[in-house]
């Protein structure tokens, strides 16, 4: 039996389903929009939250680049101002309703003109994940996109329009560049620190000249924005325009999540707060949330300036946590 798509009897019994016919449509528009045979375009899909999507375009960016410059199509639901930031990796971002990618998962292959989903989760029965520590989750992806390691990450681009909004909205707010620390407490992906730990971090930064603020939107929680912490204002600062208001302020101090990839793009000097906890997927907390295990930030994207701290969710505040930034 051929495998061909235009015979219509790829693969098998599955092209009676509606996954099939859904993305038999989703294949179609792509191929109009990029004016080109279906068959040569290689579709990507992503999945999970922000942390997941910027792993897959950082390393699809680089799939580009080493696969000479091959026409892309990332398919996600995800945050479009990630799709800004990283126009230069793919030729075409395309929303879709949402897709149960485990019934997907039997369309998929890696070549043109098939699906293919982008998240090492999916793969090995998810046993991937078992070379969590030695690997790390950046390093998964580049087996799943089949790129050597070490293959470098290709960074998000900031337009002009973006860093000039975000001027515009730091002065607004009233904060001083450079003095300024940029709070993300509010994690979805682990536990999280108490805001009572959180305040009292705030108040000794404000005692040593340093000016705490606190991101209050969260996009993919139960509650769609948060409460500032206390002693702090809320600032609500777009994904397209993060990047150079973290720089402006000069800290980032935030709950381990995918915000935190993000921002190890920034000039800045950022502090981590890991608490290690069995996940859903069942990763061990050495393994995977903790500073040395596979979804560290500084292991996964090397910032410039960046310490991760394990603490577990009762522990005190501790002033050492702040060390580097208050002297």
């Amino acid at each position: 039996m051929s495998d061909d798509f235009r015979d219509g009897n790829y693969p098998g019994l599955y092209r009676l389903g509606s996954t099939y016919q859904h993305w038999m449509g989703v294949r179609g528009q792509i191929g109009d929009l990029l004016k080109l045979d279906p068959a040569h375009i290689w579709c990507f899909f992503l999945g999970g939250h922000i942390g997941d999507h910027v792993s897959g375009l950082t390393l699809i960016g680089a799939f580009k680049r080493l696969r000479n410059n091959p026409p892309i199509a990332v398919i996600s639901t995800g945050p479009p101002d990630l799709h800004v930031l990283f126009e230069h990796c793919a030729n075409a971002f395309v929303g879709s309703s949402p897709w149960d990618l485990t019934t997907l998962y039997p369309l998929t292959r890696f070549q043109p003109g098939f699906p293919f989903i982008a998240e090492p989760h999916f793969y090995a029965d998810g046993r991937l994940l078992d070379l969590f520590p030695a690997c790390t989750f950046n390093d998964l992806m580049r087996f799943t996109l089949r790129l050597p390691m070490h293959t470098p990450l290709v960074p998000p681009i900031v337009p002009a329009a973006a860093r000039d909004l975000a001027d515009r909205l730091f002065a607004t707010y009233g904060l001083a560049p450079d003095r300024t620390v940029l709070l993300a407490p509010y994690s979805n992906s682990a536990p999280r620190m108490p805001v009572a730990w959180w305040a009292e971090a705030a108040d000794y930064m404000k005692q040593h000249g340093l000016l705490p603020v606190t991101n209050v939107p969260n996009h993919y929680g139960i509650v769609k924005r948060e409460e500032p912490i206390p002693g702090t204002i809320g600032v609500d600062v777009p994904l397209l325009q993060i990047i150079p208001f973290i720089e402006r302020a000069g800290f980032f101090m935030a709950s381990a999540q995918g915000l935190c990839d993000l921002a190890s793009f920034t000039r800045a000097r950022l502090k981590i707060i890991q608490t290690p906890a069995h996940f859903i997927d069942g990763i061990a907390p050495e393994a995977g949330g903790s500073a040395a295990g596979g979804y560290s930030v500084v292991r996964n994207f090397a910032p410039a300036d960046c310490h991760e701290f394990d603490l577990r969710t009762d522990a005190p505040f501790d002033r050492s946590v702040l060390h580097g930034w208050l002297d």
